[in-house]
């Protein structure tokens, strides 16, 4: 595995074990999060770090996980298609851009309906 796919696959982890510091420490603190769930593109370490914690809350309150059903690398960033589990509809793809040295730098979420 590459150290970029590493990198996307810690985050997810980080999710499911509710812990928004250790997605930031995948994070570069000029990161983008572009997720069309929660409105407008988020800048910086304080606004992508408000978007974890409301993820992980959410995620926690329903008693919910993000699934990785497949991961895709390319030259320039490395793709998730995941699921939530228990299952609710709710799936998507996270297109992944990395800093120098392999940490986030541009996330865009795509939801999936299907």
């Amino acid at each position: 595995m590459s150290r970029r796919r590493d990198t996307l696959l810690a985050a997810f982890e980080a999710v499911n074990a509710g812990s928004p510091d250790g997605i930031m420490e995948c994070w570069n603190p000029g990161g983008t999060y572009d997720n069309p769930m929660i409105g407008s593109a988020q800048t910086g370490y304080d606004a992508v770090r408000v978007c974890m914690v409301n993820l992980v809350d959410g995620l926690a309150k329903t008693g919910q996980t993000l699934t990785v059903d497949r991961v895709t690398e390319g030259d320039t960033h490395v793709m998730a298609e995941w699921h939530v589990e228990p299952p609710d509809g709710r799936r998507g793809i996270h297109v992944a851009e990395f800093d120098p040295d392999d940490r986030l730098m541009h996330v865009t979420v795509y939801p999936r309906t299907s």
